[in-house]
């Protein structure tokens, strides 16, 4: 079957499934899509955008095309991300106003994430003229979903592909920090641009942190600085947002790979690695809280779990008072190092980091 039947009989399944149900519209829904794109490539080069979605109560079908001016660009390729899984999902790059993408399934979905990926040919410089058209979402009653469409550019994210593209959003919008035991770390995060908000005007602060978005976390702390050389490490792509981050951070030997020159950069950072690539940020210069290792390993009800690797480096930002507890300010009486490091505790230590070391 061709993708052209393919897309009109999945269309018409989505209709039948309409009928059986009064489609209406949803009172309110928090749906947002972000589009975000690999950067500005040349003439001749790929260039990649992600619907990223947010807020999603449950989709139960969904159609919609990606437009674009079809003299700037050539689309090659689209396909439903991990947001559909558990769907039917049917594309075609060359629909007749853009590229399009309809999926279905018998339960409603609430993944968030990417929705779908495209692939285009840039054919001449220009304006892409992105826009989402022909969409509809409904839910699980048969209800048409509000949604909002918005389009983001890479140095706007400090998430992965499995995270929605973050947006400038002043702190006082952001619902989920009041009350927060970091609150007042995260506002001061915040106002100094080490973490932006979603979207839909959440922190999200007790997300985990993969690695790739740590170290552009730290490379957004000293002002985004160009490297000087293409990094080495195979698993990280020039099309992603982190590409000049890891770059910069493997020149200057703050991150050394997990080994065969990967560098794992969607795998969740732990706080013992957080702790490492403060430490060697620093200087990696141990100093006067190797008088404290025993004291340290006395107190500290787990400290036999910490990697042979990190501990001096735990140890050195528990004594630059630096290191903060799990889910806490205060450091406590358990490490968790290897637990992987939330966004809320990422903030805390950046924030302790950029205080006591100066930078």
């Amino acid at each position: 079957m061709s993708v052209r039947k393919s897309l009109c009989f999945l269309l018409a399944l989505l209709l039948c499934a309409s009928l059986t149900c009064p489609i209406a519209m949803a009172a309110e829904t928090s749906l947002q899509f972000v589009l975000r794109t690999s950067g500005e490539p040349r003439v001749g080069e790929s260039l990649t955008a992600e619907l990223l979605c947010t807020g999603n109560p449950g989709i139960l079908s969904a159609q919609f095309t990606l437009a674009y001016d079809k003299e700037v660009l050539d689309c090659t390729d689209c396909k439903q991300g991990e947001a559909l899984d558990g769907m039917i999902a049917v594309a075609n790059p060359d629909a007749k106003d853009g590229a399009t993408v309809a999926a279905g399934g018998v339960a409603p979905v609430q993944g968030e994430g990417v929705l779908a990926t495209f692939t285009f040919t840039v054919l001449k410089e220009g304006d892409c003229g992105f826009a989402l058209q022909n969409a509809m979402f409904t839910d699980g009653s048969g209800k048409v979903l509000p949604f909002a469409f918005t389009e983001a550019d890479e140095s706007a994210s400090d998430g992965d592909v499995q995270t929605p593209t973050e947006e400038k959003t002043e702190t006082a919008l952001l619902r989920d920090i009041s009350g927060h035991w970091a609150e007042a770390f995260l506002s001061e995060g915040i106002a100094r641009r080490l973490l932006q908000g979603y979207p839909d005007n959440t922190c999200r602060p007790d997300e985990a942190v993969s690695r790739a978005q740590f170290v552009t976390f730290l490379w957004r702390s000293v002002g985004e600085p160009a490297p000087a050389a293409e990094t080495s490490f195979t698993d990280v792509q020039k099309s992603s947002y982190y590409y000049n981050a890891v770059a910069w951070a493997q020149e200057k030997g703050y991150v050394l790979g997990v080994g065969d020159n990967t560098f794992l950069p969607d795998a969740p950072v732990s706080r013992e690695e957080v702790a490492l690539f403060l430490w060697r940020a620093a200087g990696s210069a141990s100093g006067t809280e190797l008088l404290f290792a025993d004291t340290y390993d006395k107190h500290f009800t787990d400290s036999g779990e910490t990697a042979d690797w990190a501990r001096a480096a735990v140890y050195w930002a528990i004594y630059k008072e630096i290191w903060c507890g799990v889910g806490a300010v205060s450091v406590g009486d358990t490490l968790g190092a290897k637990q992987d490091a939330s966004r809320a505790e990422i903030v805390v230590m950046m924030v302790n980091y950029q205080d006591k070391i100066g930078e």
